[in-house]
């Protein structure tokens, strides 16, 4: 199969430290994670139908998006 190259990459990045809360030593995470961080939106071919006609399989890339999370562990 020939086409152009895919290049798609998730990224997360995390952050853990100590927070005084209540007169107690709290564990807090803080983690951002980015899907599809180069932003691809080219539909990919990813298999021919068993008569190379046309494509059995294709994947469509969901947009860019941001996920920031916190947890608080007691």
């Amino acid at each position: 199969m020939k086409g152009a190259e895919d290049f798609s990459v998730d990224a997360f990045v995390g952050y853990r430290t100590k927070l005084k809360a209540l007169g107690h030593d709290r564990r807090v995470l803080v983690q951002l994670n980015v899907n599809n961080v180069t932003d691809e939106d080219v539909f990919q071919p990813l298999r021919y139908n068993a008569t190379f006609s046309g494509y059995g399989r294709g994947l469509l890339r969901s947009p860019r998006s941001f996920r920031l999370t916190t947890t608080l562990e007691y």
